[in-house]
């Protein structure tokens, strides 16, 4: 079985609808992982990105002045799909805490299920793919995408799954209640309010171990 057969078996076993969001750097393979959850609806601010700026035609593929009008785009979206009660998938690179608790906290006022999908590739695997592209990233964001990348806290999700190239870990999280009364303020990349939280790893490939994935040269390193 694949890492997307055993989050299917425990994403089945969680009542309710789904939020997943992908989380990764530009040619992480994020947005290939789509195919196997259909019927999704499909958030992805990339997506709104290369229609508004015609990069098929023009190359281009940002622009910082219509930055928020994407995001307004894809949030909305977000948002009328949680209206109407729809599985949904936030594909971006989502790197920061406080990019990840726009979504958190729309997710949760909707009682969703979130599940984060790290597609944590190495450096050298991501500049394989990116020569490889009909119109390769610059190698500057990518760079800062990750350099800005923060570990998900245990409070954000119900199932974590750390994809790598060596193999992966998935855990499930006990979700959290109350969720509306925590304050961005007093998220950290060092702190987690003080909540009660209880986390059991549910599957470990038998070909990785933490001490593997925290020693692989090139990978993110994250707080297992």
């Amino acid at each position: 079985m694949t890492w997307i057969d055993i989050l299917k078996l425990e994403m089945n076993k969680l009542l309710g609808k789904n939020f997943i969001i992908f989380m990764g750097a530009p040619g992480s393979g994020k947005t290939t992982i789509r195919k196997h959850f259909p019927g999704y609806i499909i958030a992805s601010p990339d997506d709104i990105r290369m229609r508004i700026l015609k990069f098929e035609e023009t190359g281009v593929s940002y622009d910082p002045k219509i930055e928020p009008d994407i995001w307004d785009e894809a949030y909305l979206k977000v948002d009328e799909s949680l209206a109407k009660n729809k599985n949904i998938i936030f594909d971006s690179t989502a790197t920061t805490l406080i990019r990840r608790y726009e979504l958190n906290g729309r997710a949760r006022k909707y009682h969703y299920n979130i599940i984060i999908i790290f597609m944590n590739t190495t450096l050298l695997e991501l500049a394989k793919r990116n020569v490889s592209r009909k119109k390769p990233v610059p190698d500057q964001p990518i760079g800062r995408l990750i350099g800005q990348l923060t570990y998900p806290k245990y409070w954000e999700y119900d199932i974590f799954v750390d994809v790598q190239e060596a193999g992966y870990k998935l855990y499930v999280c006990k979700p959290i209640k109350n969720y509306k009364t925590l304050e961005l303020a007093n998220l950290t990349d060092t702190d987690s309010p003080a909540i009660n939280f209880k986390e059991t790893l549910k599957y470990d490939n038998k070909h990785i171990t933490k001490s593997s994935i925290n020693k692989s040269k090139g990978n993110i390193k994250g707080a297992n």
